[in-house]
């Protein structure tokens, strides 16, 4: 009950906030529609760019942990090929 009162009055506060904003709006609707579209398209590059170097960061550390378990493999590898040397001492 008390999430269907909030959902009602954010849904409320949100269109009459949208309304005084278009009524004292200082351009036009055609020029507010062109605000919008070139900032959402400014968001999207933006979000893509971030996007993008995030990805890159995430196959660096990816890179950086597989070397990291090949060394220490590698490491392991050799110390127990000492242990069987060692043993067959």
């Amino acid at each position: 009950m008390q999430v269907a009162v909030f959902g009602a009055g954010l849904a409320l506060g949100i269109t009459l906030g949208a309304g005084v904003a278009l009524l004292a709006a200082p351009q036009s609707g055609t020029q507010t529609r062109a605000d919008i579209v070139r900032r959402a398209r400014r968001a999207r590059t933006a979000v893509a760019r971030r996007g993008n170097d995030a990805w890159l960061d995430l196959q660096d550390e990816l890179r950086s942990m597989a070397r990291a378990l090949r060394r220490r493999n590698a490491q392991r590898s050799a110390e127990q090929e000492l242990a069987r040397e060692s043993a067959l001492d």
